[in-house]
C-alpha cells in the first residue's frame, strides 16, 4: 500500500495487491483504510508544522489474520525523513480492525 504526503495532495495510492484466502473484499479493505486518511492528514499536518519542507512515499505491507487484527506490519520503502511521522501513519494502521473471516490461521496480505 502507497501512501503519499505532499503539500499539494494527501492521497493514499489505492494500488492494493492483495492475496485472498477467503471472503474479505479488496472494496472492504478500501474502505477502511480511505477511512483513516483524516488521521493520516492530521498526522501530516502536525509534520509540516514540524518541518514545512516534510513530503514523501511510505510503502507498507501487512496482513490480517482471520480475527482482523493487523499482523505482520512492515514498511517496505519510505522516503520520508520525519521518522515521528512514519512512527504514527504505522501506529495507525496497525491499530486499524477489520472484519473476522471463518477459517482459522488465514492471514489476507495487503502490499
Amino acid at each position: 500500500m502507497d501512501l503519499i504526503l505532499s503539500k499539494s495532495n494527501y492521497i493514499l495510492n489505492n494500488n492494493f495487491i492483495i492475496k485472498y484466502y477467503e471472503s474479505r473484499s479488496i472494496e472492504e479493505i478500501q474502505n477502511k483504510v480511505s477511512n483513516l486518511l483524516w488521521q493520516f492528514n492530521r498526522s501530516y499536518a502536525y509534520s509540516l508544522l514540524r518541518n514545512d519542507n516534510s513530503e514523501g512515499k511510505l510503502k507498507v505491507k501487512f496482513g490480517i489474520n482471520e480475527e482482523g487484527k493487523v499482523v505482520d506490519f512492515l514498511i517496505l520503502e519510505s522516503n520520508i525523513a520525519d521518522k515521528k511521522l512514519i512512527n504514527e501513519v504505522s501506529e495507525t494502521i496497525k491499530k486499524c480492525r477489520f472484519s473476522k473471516i471463518r477459517n482459522p490461521n488465514d492471514i489476507t496480505y495487503v502490499v
